[in-house]
């Protein structure tokens, strides 16, 4: 966190009092003024260092939150349009299953019309045929019929004379 305006005059001091109490405590430790004065400093030092991560940390999270925001969007938005495609294809999907539908009734309503064609071909050609073999049937007992009685009339006349 960096600081600015009256809040940094109020760090400077603060961090100068506390720079002077850990001068103080090193002299009475034993620590000469300058190696004292010298350790506070790089103390001083660390701080502001440390001051200054947590200020690009703060930074950082900020970007972090920021970069979720967007990906969240993104996401949102991702999700829409699979949403909008997917409909269409729903959509899409169902029209074509409809032509198929239509097409395939279509065929088998020419199928059936040409199956019952052919089959009330077949039944005219079954009793034409029918019809033949009844007249062949009575052309032949007809024929039996006069052989019959010609045979009889030979072997009367045969018998008879």
């Amino acid at each position: 966190m960096r600081y600015t305006g009256p809040a940094r005059r109020l760090w400077g001091a603060t961090m100068a009092l506390q720079l002077g109490d850990l001068r103080s405590a090193l002299v009475e430790a034993g620590a000469s003024p300058a190696s004292a004065a010298k350790a506070a400093e790089e103390v001083a030092a660390y701080e502001h260092e440390f001051t200054s991560l947590r200020g690009e940390i703060a930074h950082l999270r900020t970007d972090m939150s920021d970069l979720r925001a967007d990906l969240r969007a993104d996401m949102s938005d991702l999700r829409a349009e699979l949403r909008s495609e997917m409909n269409e294809l729903s959509v899409s999907l169902r029209s074509e299953m409809n032509d198929l539908r239509v097409g395939l009734r279509s065929e088998m309503n020419d199928l059936n019309v040409s199956l019952r064609s052919e089959m009330s071909n077949l039944r005219s050609e079954m009793t034409t045929k029918f019809a033949s073999v009844d007249a062949d049937i009575r052309v032949l007992k007809w024929g039996q019929g006069v052989t019959f009685a010609a045979v009889l009339a030979i072997l009367l006349k045969a018998f008879l004379h």
